[in-house]
């Protein structure tokens, strides 16, 4: 399991100031002005958006959300949303074996990735009076030496 704190920033203006996770804040797309409620809609929209399992062929790896796989709670001191990353590796051909029988029971091709599932959370406390939340904490899964921070936060 990996833990990072995160914050956003305002990019390509004068100042980057850290955006209040808990408040609404206007993103300016290339066609129209989108306006978020907050960081947890943000981060909904991106997995709703990222359904379909994206190929970078550069770094022979493929990357989705699994649809459906999203879980918001909402308590009186903290919201999270849980979601599922599908990622793998392509590019090397390998047998797959049968580790009791030492059968080679498939070949891989250098086009097939083997897609792991991975949970991720974000958590992002409430504002508390006039103090408004500017860090939240994202969790991400690991398989053994596998994981997926680095290409979900590419992926955003």
């Amino acid at each position: 399991m990996l833990v990072c704190s995160f914050s956003f920033r305002e990019r390509y203006k004068k100042s980057e100031r850290i955006i209040s996770l808990n408040q609404p804040h206007s993103i300016e797309k290339e066609d129209h002005q989108l306006t978020i409620d907050n960081a947890i809609e943000m981060f909904s929209l991106f997995c709703q958006a990222n359904t379909n399992l994206t190929d970078d062929e550069k770094k022979k790896k493929v990357f989705a959300v699994k649809e459906n796989s999203l879980l918001l709670t909402d308590v009186d001191t903290y919201t999270a949303l849980s979601f599922i990353i599908k990622s793998g590796s392509y590019g090397i051909e390998a047998d797959i074996t049968n580790k009791n029988t030492n059968t080679v029971t498939h070949h891989r091709s250098a086009d097939e990735s083997d897609v792991k599932e991975f949970a991720c959370i974000v958590y992002i406390p409430k504002d508390v009076g006039d103090l408004q939340i500017k860090k939240g904490i994202f969790v991400f899964q690991s398989i053994g030496s596998f994981g997926v921070k680095t290409i979900t936060t590419y992926n955003m």
